[in-house]
């Protein structure tokens, strides 16, 4: 038996168990894409790289080794070959490359902890000038993917944007990425009748409604100051 059917019996089996909740609900979730998608990973029909693997391990609460221990090999020299998340100089001089990562948030609680998105390497290089010009500092920039299309059409789901968590004061009608309730999200925020809100550019309000900005349930992550986007 190939080694990606044996890695998808062990994954479906996996799933069965601990999902709790449906192809299509477990895709969307936890950024797999649709339920189509997580069948084909869960039947065989598309092998299990890095990333979904990653995103399946920490869906179903389990270690990657339970269900492919080729990924679990790869995964371990990933983290072994970038082993701080520290920006990385360039051998380009004039750049400077800010570290791709998911961020780890919990409710009620702002601070948070990083961890590379896989691939490990990925990184937004930027010129040390146009940092300079605008007084960023790299140390203080994380690059993030956008967790959902409440920014649409300014940002789309899966952009890369970059985030300036030294520069967390509000301003109105700035962007921002922020911990409400333990959910990431990036959203535009406006002062409205002595209060801050949470405002998307996406006009569907019902899906994406208007959210009041409480201190004890959302805080601050940082500005946006950058967007890179695949979408046309």
């Amino acid at each position: 038996m190939a080694v990606e059917e044996h890695e998808a019996e062990l994954l479906s089996a996996l799933f069965n168990q601990r999902a709790l909740m449906s192809q299509r609900a477990f895709g969307e979730k936890h950024k797999l894409g649709s339920g189509s998608m997580v069948w084909q990973y869960l039947h065989g029909r598309r092998a299990i790289n890095l990333k979904a693997g990653c995103r399946f391990a920490r869906g179903l609460g389990v270690d990657l080794s339970q269900f492919s221990p080729r990924l679990a090999t790869e995964l371990q020299e990933v983290l072994e070959a970038s082993s701080s998340l520290g920006n990385v100089e360039s051998p380009q001089q004039d750049y400077v490359r800010i570290p791709c990562v998911e961020l780890e948030l919990r409710a009620n609680n702002k601070g948070f902890s990083i961890k590379p998105l896989l691939p490990a390497a990925s990184f937004i290089a930027f010129r040390r000038d146009w940092l300079a010009s605008r007084r960023y500092s790299s140390e203080k920039l994380l690059a993030i993917e956008c967790p959902d299309d409440g920014m649409q059409p300014t940002i789309s789901k899966g952009d890369l944007v970059v985030i300036n968590v030294s520069d967390q004061d509000l301003v109105d009608a700035q962007a921002y990425a922020v911990n409400y309730e333990g959910q990431l999200l990036i959203r535009r925020i406006f002062r409205d009748a002595g209060a801050w809100w949470l405002q998307c550019d996406n006009p569907d309000s019902q899906r994406f409604p208007k959210k009041q900005f409480i201190q004890k349930h959302c805080f601050t992550i940082g500005k946006i100051v950058h967007r890179q986007s695949e979408s046309i």
